[in-house]
């Protein structure tokens, strides 16, 4: 008699297990294949909007410009959001001035952060009175003059995305100059720390 109870209550252990292992498997795979399956979908349409311009070591960043005329405006969208977000603000003032768009790396249409290895980067440690400084420059070739540039930041910083974006609106887009830099949360960060690195 105890047994029998035993074996049912084991049974059933065994079913509400398999239950929630089949449950977990479901959260986990159908919700990135049904992202995935839309993504794919709607990439065509989405590609039609902006093109992807090539910033270096193979990394591509989705920016979109609309109307003529300058100053050229460049909005950065907070954190977590893509450029979509400033489609309704690019629409008016396209009428105005050149407006332009961007995904920063790893947002939107942009392609992921590339990360660089050891080999390719040039570290300098300094020391500042009591404060250590350790500086990341990461060496490539301008193919123009022959000379080695440098390439600032690691991977995931404010400093590394204001250079991304310098890239992507200066030597590789070449939009036309003066910028106003519009950005929210994250973007506002990035746009500032652009405003005090380069020339806008």
């Amino acid at each position: 008699m105890v047994s029998i109870a035993l074996k049912n209550l084991l049974k059933t252990c065994i079913r509400t297990l398999w239950k929630l292992i089949q449950l977990l498997l479901f959260i986990i795979i159908v919700p990135p294949l049904i992202n995935y399956a839309s993504l794919k979908r709607e990439a065509p349409l989405l590609g039609q909007h902006g093109l992807p311009y090539d910033i270096g070591y193979g990394q591509k960043l989705f920016l979109r410009c609309r109307g003529h005329g300058t100053p050229t405006v460049i909005f950065d969208a907070p954190t977590g959001m893509n450029s979509d977000i400033w489609l309704p603000l690019q629409e008016s003032l396209k009428k105005t001035t050149t407006v332009c768009i961007y995904d920063r790396a790893g947002l939107g249409m942009s392609d992921p952060p590339v990360s660089l290895t050891l080999k390719q980067s040039n570290i300098s440690i300094k020391i500042y009175g009591s404060k250590l400084i350790i500086a990341l420059f990461n060496i490539e070739t301008n193919e123009k003059e022959n000379k080695p540039t440098k390439h600032r930041g690691m991977d995931f910083t404010v400093e590394k995305m204001s250079e991304d974006l310098n890239r992507l609106v200066t030597a590789t887009s070449q939009q036309p100059k003066p910028f106003i830099l519009v950005g929210a949360d994250l973007g506002a960060i990035v746009t500032r720390f652009y405003a005090q690195m380069y020339e806008l």
